[in-house]
């Protein structure tokens, strides 16, 4: 069970981080984050890996938890670069704008 939540842990985590950047918000809200935001995300995203390690690291030791969570991490960055890529529109309810309805995505830039 410590493994599937370390996964999702990392996986939320880097799409934070992926939408911490200008292009990957944009393309998910439509509009550039402003500062606050971008920081708000950036810190999240950090916390949340820092949690991720403190859980592999406490389940499994330094030996193998370290190479737990970087697996864990090889892992999630797959998802997130393929939902980013296919389905941007999935990471909207971690901003918050799921709630305010479907969030349209121009499929013509590229």
């Amino acid at each position: 069970m410590m493994n599937v939540l370390i996964l999702i842990l990392c996986g939320v985590s880097f799409t934070m981080l992926a939408l911490a950047m200008n292009r990957h918000y944009k393309q998910v809200a439509g509009k550039a984050p402003n500062r606050i935001t971008r920081i708000t995300l950036r810190t999240l995203g950090f916390v949340g890996l820092s949690a991720g390690l403190a859980g592999c690291l406490w389940q499994y030791g330094w030996s193998v938890g370290l190479v737990h969570w970087l697996g864990a991490l090889s892992f999630a960055v797959l998802l997130v670069v393929l939902i980013l890529s296919y389905r941007p529109g999935w990471c909207a309810p971690l901003l918050g704008l799921g709630l305010r309805g479907r969030i349209e995505t121009n499929e013509n830039q590229k």
